[in-house]
């Protein structure tokens, strides 16, 4: 079974794009769920690019996009920027942590997992799932092994030899329109001119 955690930016794109075989028919291979973590603080036209490149997917004979949440133990959405607010302070990765992925990607990840039927099936008979995950190829250093009892990781991209402009192309070829950048829109990781086009074209 593999699964694809999608993170809405080019390197995820391209990775079920190649997936799908519709530019090369070779690197088809079989996903059975695709999840799109929501941590409430994406921009407009990433949410918006979700919707569209999953009708894609289907369209196609993919899973269609499962989006999930972060919830409290009353079963409410919690967002990031709520979080944020409610414990006056900022992201994770401004102190030098990785909790914000942790606790509004990963963990809803791993949750819908846990509960999902043919997941706990595919457990149940001693095999693991295989992640698939979009780091290209110059990304190496990110790409560590990874296994336990219910997961092990592999990197399509790197192995197919992909790196960022690769993967544009294969966008492009796919015909569908390139992405933008993922990331929530207060992230501390924001270059300034990424900062300035907020107030230029997401004021509202």
């Amino acid at each position: 079974m593999n699964m694809v955690c999608y993170g809405g930016g080019t390197n995820s794109t391209a990775m079920l794009v190649g997936l799908s075989g519709v530019v090369d028919e070779k690197k088809r291979r079989k996903v059975d769920v695709i999840i799109f973590s929501d941590t409430g603080g994406e921009l407009p036209e990433t949410y918006e690019y979700v919707e569209y490149f999953s009708r894609w997917l289907v369209e196609h004979g993919m899973p269609a996009i499962t989006v999930v949440r972060t919830v409290n133990r009353e079963g409410d959405v919690i967002t990031l920027e709520a979080d944020c607010l409610r414990r006056a302070t900022l992201p994770a990765i401004v102190f030098g942590w990785k909790t914000c992925s942790e606790r509004f990607k990963t963990r809803p990840q791993n949750k819908f997992m846990n509960n999902w039927p043919p997941a706990k099936a595919h457990w149940a008979t001693g095999d693991r799932i295989t992640k698939l995950v979009g780091f290209d190829a110059g990304e190496e250093r990110r790409a560590k092994p990874f296994e336990d009892k219910k997961y092990v990781v592999d990197y399509p991209l790197i192995s197919w030899e992909w790196d960022r402009d690769d993967c544009v192309e294969a966008i492009k070829q796919a015909g569908l329109r390139l992405p933008g950048k993922s990331s929530c829109f207060f992230c501390p990781s924001s270059r300034a001119v990424e900062i300035l086009k907020l107030d230029e074209e997401d004021s509202e």
